[in-house]
């Protein structure tokens, strides 16, 4: 499968050729909830908590996931995150 254009993009599943869903992971932490991001290489733990530095959301990219809405298979890719000083719709 390409990856589609955009997070909007509709897709038909490799497997049986229906029409897969948009989705998204939810992560859920101690301070509330966010969509899963990728970052590229290895994390970069804090000595403080142990946890990874937020930095790596800077060069991350929000994942998007397509769920088959008959055989259920998930395909995930990868998208920039918008910019936060453009306008919204």
């Amino acid at each position: 499968m390409q990856q589609p254009e955009t997070p909007d993009t509709e897709l038909q599943c490799l497997r049986c050729d229906s029409q897969m869903e948009r989705g998204f992971y939810l992560d859920r932490t101690h301070g509330g909830a966010h969509q899963l991001m990728w970052c590229p290489g290895d994390p970069t733990h804090s000595f403080w908590t142990g946890g990874v530095k937020s930095h790596h959301a800077t060069t991350g990219m929000y994942v998007v996931t397509y769920r088959c809405t008959r055989c259920g298979r998930l395909e995930s890719f990868g998208f920039p995150p918008p910019h936060r000083d453009s306008p919204t719709a």
